[in-house]
């Protein structure tokens, strides 16, 4: 028997999707719940305890957002991997914002999937591909707020993975490192106004 298997829980109102995830993750992790609505997942989880969760976004009764904000409040330490159709990035920000650890597009390989299991249960973060290279100046230009959640997703990643994914010619860690450093001056010059 396996030994010391992380237990996984799958959060989508489609069926197809979430037996799909259950058979690809099976073989690695105990996959402990599969539900189909956002209240649901609140209750079970709350009661399963399991260490990562995956969500769709567009749920029924409670969306995914909405319901992984609560169980966060329940469970501090789960690790929520966000699985959607969605790309639109502005929702990518709210979902990193609200704890997630991990967003990609349900568009990705199922070996993509596998590896941002991986990465996050290793204590790190995973963002698609697909956001971070094409939406990741959209981010940049919302808010303040945002490159502070983002930074994580970035000192958690490999030198090779910030290379390939991040900076992929639009220097975006340049970018970032810019912004922190003039928002450190700019409060250490304007203390009151911080």
């Amino acid at each position: 028997m396996a030994r010391n298997r992380s237990q996984i829980m799958i959060a989508d109102d489609h069926a197809f999707v979430a037996d799909a995830c259950r058979k690809l993750l099976e073989p690695e992790y105990d996959v402990v719940a599969t539900v189909g609505d956002g209240r649901a997942l609140v209750r079970i989880a709350a009661n399963l305890k399991p260490q990562l969760i995956i969500i769709d976004i567009g749920m029924p009764l409670l969306n995914g957002l909405d319901a992984g904000c609560q169980v966060k409040q329940i469970l501090p330490s789960v690790k929520l991997v966000f699985l959607t159709m969605n790309t639109d990035p502005a929702l990518a920000a709210e979902a990193i914002r609200r704890g997630a650890s991990g967003y990609l597009l349900k568009t990705c390989a199922a070996s993509e999937l596998i590896l941002a299991i991986r990465v996050v249960l290793k204590g790190m973060s995973y963002l698609s591909p697909a956001i971070a290279k094409e939406r990741i100046d959209f981010l940049l230009r919302q808010d303040e707020e945002f490159i502070e959640a983002l930074t994580p997703f970035i000192l958690s990643r490999s030198p090779h993975s910030c290379q390939s994914y991040l900076i992929g010619g639009g220097g975006f860690l340049a970018r970032v490192a810019r912004y922190r450093r003039y928002t450190r001056l700019t409060r250490s010059a304007n203390p009151q106004r911080v």
